[in-house]
């Protein structure tokens, strides 16, 4: 179980936590540096099935603050539910509130898919010019995708649509 020290439960499954975990306080060419992971999304303490945002950055470069949906290698969802999932949450929040509770300096806030290479999304993206409905949803809702690339350490690549 997640407790935000940055430690999770070594038999846990939960690939897309451990990701995140690993790559707060990590600075990713384009995203910035990670601010922090698995944002839940509810009003009440009680309420269920309402989500997390999975990470939060700001890049002073290009003056920008994201909210990102996560897809680890392992996920086999697809890039319409990533796209319908960064939406839904990006709907959810008070920007402003938001923004003032992690330091969010620049807004709007950003939309962003981190899609780590081998998950489900990150080969649809790299097929998506077969799927033009799909192109044409993610830049009419003006949502940023990225490639988590694992080397040495992580690397981002981006292609424009």
């Amino acid at each position: 179980k997640v407790n935000h020290t940055g430690h999770i439960n070594s038999s846990s499954n939960r690939n897309e936590e451990k990701l995140a975990i690993n790559l707060k306080g990590k600075i990713l060419q384009f995203l910035g540096e990670i601010l922090e992971y698995q944002i839940p999304l509810k009003a009440k303490q009680n309420d269920k099935g309402v989500g997390k945002i999975d990470l939060v950055s700001k890049n002073d470069e290009n003056k920008k603050s994201f909210i990102i949906e996560l897809k680890a290698k392992n996920n086999k969802e697809g890039l319409l539910k990533a796209v319908l999932e960064i939406v839904t949450y990006s709907c959810q929040i008070n920007e402003d509130q938001f923004s003032r509770d992690f330091g969010l300096i620049y807004k709007p806030l950003t939309r962003a898919i981190l899609l780590e290479e081998e998950s489900q999304g990150q080969k649809e993206w790299d097929n998506l010019d077969k799927r033009p409905n799909l192109m044409r949803l993610i830049k009419e809702l003006d949502i940023e995708v990225f490639i988590l690339e694992k080397r040495q350490e992580y690397a981002i690549r981006n292609k424009s649509i």
